[in-house]
């Protein structure tokens, strides 16, 4: 099963607010609901009050914890950003964090060892960040897989059986821009474009934020989307996949339509 913990915080008691967070949020969980097999049962939505970090790390403990060793989990947080200047680690700012106590933020470092733990035994998981700094969250990963390779589907299929610890960040180690474009920011309205006009069945998220997300964010808004991986043995280079309901519906429709002509 697809679960899924998405975040957006718009109205923080300390910090600037937001614009977009809470949009993208909603507009995320939708779309994965709608097309991507995500059962609404096993998504969880936090929006600004109701993203605390108790809460937040709660959820995040109980859901990596309780995945069976076939189940996926894709982590989505749209909110403030902030890098410690004693210790370099990156952090997500919950809606209570103040503005100069780390302490009362999630650290990057928090994040790494609930999800690169042996006994978190999810096949697939994804941290996908719209955030200023996300990307001390990573390291490097493997090479990409070519989506017009004849054996792509093939390919896809092995490495979807194989675990994978996957982060994709809306940019570096810097600050990000808020606004985007039709009420979301830059990078989460080219992401929900790209889960929205995906023409495939199948998809590993690499290749879908490689060739529908990464050019026009880092063209347009001078950010650099990163993806990688968690520095931890339970990453095996595997692929997190989205697979499309469209596919089976349009599949149906074509099936069902010459009998209905037959029969006139």
């Amino acid at each position: 099963e697809y679960h899924a913990l998405i975040i957006g915080i718009n109205a923080y008691k300390e910090w600037a607010p937001l614009q977009t967070a809470v949009n993208d949020a909603i507009g995320v969980k939708k779309i994965l609901i709608q097309r991507y097999n995500f059962n609404e049962k096993n998504v969880i939505l936090r929006l600004n009050d109701k993203a605390h970090r108790l809460r937040l790390l709660r959820d995040l403990r109980d859901m990596a914890s309780n995945l069976s060793s076939q189940d996926n989990l894709l982590i989505y947080f749209a909110g403030h950003g902030q890098l410690d200047d004693l210790t370099g680690d990156g952090y997500w700012i919950p809606v209570e964090g103040k503005l100069k106590d780390p302490g009362t933020w999630i650290s990057h470092s928090m994040l790494k060892n609930v999800l690169s733990s042996e006994r978190v035994k999810g096949k697939n998981i994804v941290v996908i960040a719209d955030s200023c700094y996300s990307g001390s969250l990573l390291r490097g990963g493997p090479d990409l897989l070519s989506i017009s390779d004849q054996g792509y589907r093939q390919k896809l299929a092995s490495l979807s059986s194989l675990r994978s610890r996957q982060v994709i960040t809306c940019g570096g180690l810097e600050p990000v821009a808020d606004g985007g474009r039709d009420g979301h920011s830059l990078f989460a309205y080219y992401f929900l474009k790209a889960l929205k006009e995906n023409p495939n069945d199948i998809i590993d998220i690499e290749n879908l934020i490689h060739s529908r997300v990464w050019k026009h964010v880092a063209q347009i808004g001078g950010q650099r989307p990163s993806i990688g991986r968690l520095k931890s043995p339970m990453d095996e280079d595997g692929q997190f996949v989205l697979v499309s309901s469209m596919s089976s519906v349009q599949e149906t429709a074509e099936v069902e339509k010459p009998s209905v002509v037959g029969s006139q």
